[in-house]
């Protein structure tokens, strides 16, 4: 009997190894413009609060619900639609709004909820910038800036509804050009990267 227990223990510890091992099981769809996309050029994704995915593309805004798109688009004939198809980047902020940036150098607010655009200002001391490589980044305190890599930065004021550099919350040396913003989330400092 004592030469059988170590063997049962060693049989039982299997068992329950086999058991605990699950395999995962991942499902995978593929979608193209054939079942759903606006364009095949899809730059920019995000997901709201109500789980939806909303995908930039070179041909609208699409929000997909896990089945079936609704694609938005500029329509002349209403001022609330987007002011153009082109869109370069989406980002969904800390105050559950979802910003878009244009390809024609346009920045707004899209509303999730009744899907009318509100364009927000920018004010800059060259307008040519607008068209230029942009993003924009948010820091933990809910700061967002329009970073145009190499030109300028600009701070979004909420209460007068627009980018400039005015609003700023550091100052950097003239003729630094800053090419990326990081941000050390525990301590809240910002590192910004220059020529």
């Amino acid at each position: 009997m004592r030469k059988a227990f170590p063997i049962i223990i060693l049989f039982l510890l299997f068992r329950l190894t086999a058991i605990s091992q699950q395999h995962l099981q991942f499902s995978f769809n593929h979608y193209d413009m054939n079942n759903g996309l606006a364009a095949y050029d899809a730059g920019s994704i995000a997901q709201d609060e109500e789980g939806f995915i909303w995908i930039g593309t070179i041909d609208g805004l699409q929000r997909f619900d896990g089945n079936r798109f609704i694609t938005f688009r500029h329509n002349p004939a209403n001022t609330y639609s987007l002011p153009d198809n082109y869109i370069m980047t989406i980002h969904y902020d800390k105050n559950k709004r979802l910003w878009i940036l244009f390809g024609n150098g346009k920045i707004g607010i899209f509303n999730t909820r009744n899907f009318q655009f509100k364009e927000v200002a920018i004010k800059t001391s060259d307008p040519r910038m607008l068209v230029s490589d942009r993003s924009l980044f948010e820091d933990s305190k809910g700061n967002l800036l329009y970073f145009f890599p190499g030109i300028d930065i600009l701070t979004l004021n909420e209460a007068q509804d627009e980018f400039t550099p005015d609003y700023n919350t550091f100052k950097l040396p003239a003729n630094f050009k800053v090419w990326t913003i990081k941000e050390d989330l525990k301590t809240g400092k910002l590192y910004i990267g220059c020529d």
